[in-house]
């Protein structure tokens, strides 16, 4: 959601520990920049769903998301001025007992295929933006002479 914000995030990512809430996680990227002070602010709002725990209707996310962020006084639905919802069918992993074994093998595949796999989603590993960043940099650097 774009909003004209009455208050500014703190923080620029946070958790919702709420069985109750309707997202997991928010992102406030302005927050990462010199512009968070800026009266427009963003917010991400993460919402996720498994075969455990289907989600609602798809047309009633964007009520549930902005009740949420009301109620925790992040923003009003009248600062709100334009969304953007997307459903990512395969947004995150799922922890398993076969993780390890199975990144292994899929290491293996792209290793055997000269496939360098980098970052989060290339190494199968959680990663901050900037060890992604300088892991695709590194990863190149070490196959390419840059």
């Amino acid at each position: 959601f774009i909003y004209k914000a009455s208050s500014r995030p703190r923080n620029h990512w946070m958790y919702v520990y709420d069985e109750d809430s309707a997202f997991a996680r928010l992102h406030f990227p302005k927050r990462l920049t010199e512009q968070s002070e800026d009266p427009i602010q963003a917010v991400q709002a993460e919402v996720y769903s498994s075969k455990l725990k289907k989600l609602d209707s798809h047309s009633t996310q964007p009520e549930r998301i902005v009740g949420a962020l009301e109620k925790m006084g992040i923003l009003k639905s009248s600062e709100i001025i334009s969304s953007d919802i997307r459903f990512c069918k395969y947004a995150n992993v799922i922890f398993d007992h076969q993780r390890k074994s199975n990144i292994d093998s899929i290491l293996n595949f792209l290793n055997n295929n000269n496939i360098i796999p980098i970052g989060r989603f290339g190494k199968w590993a959680y990663l901050w933006s900037d060890e992604s960043y300088l892991d695709g940099y590194n990863s190149l650097k070490n196959k390419f002479t840059l």
